[in-house]
């Protein structure tokens, strides 16, 4: 009889842990230059629709970053995706020079809630390196 309840105890655990590692999501950071063709809003929306990926940050880049940060956080909002996945706009130099189309219901800067250091320094980078340190070889960009 007890050996009958081990082996039930067992299969209920093997279960549970094969469930969980099937519905565990894949860390994910997108960079996108969101805002110029419609190819990175249909990956931010297939990101967030299929419910694998655990979507980290947004890093924005080409150009017209601030723009394209509070375009990816108005796509984030539609696909109903809440404030506390960071969307951080690349400030560094050299990131690109093309304009963004915004779209006129676009929230504002300061709605968007961007991830933007006050001084003006460029957190993208330091964000993808803090996030792969954590993350290790689960972390997909």
């Amino acid at each position: 009889m007890s050996a009958l309840l081990l082996l039930a105890c067992l299969v209920s655990l093997a279960a549970i842990v094969m469930y969980k590692w099937r519905v565990r999501k894949m860390p994910i950071i997108i960079i996108s230059d969101i805002g110029t063709d419609p190819d990175d809003i249909l990956a931010i929306m297939v990101a967030c629709a299929v419910q694998k990926f655990d979507i980290l940050a947004v890093i924005t880049t080409g150009g017209d970053t601030i723009n394209r940060g509070r375009v990816a956080r108005r796509w984030l909002n539609i696909a109903g995706m809440d404030h506390e996945t960071p969307v951080v706009p690349d400030l560094a130099p050299g990131s690109g020079n093309t304009k963004c189309f915004v779209p006129e219901d676009t929230q504002s800067e300061e709605e968007s809630f961007l991830t933007v250091d006050k001084a003006g320094d460029d957190l993208a980078a330091d964000i993808i390196v803090k996030l792969a340190k954590e993350h290790k070889r689960e972390l997909g960009i």
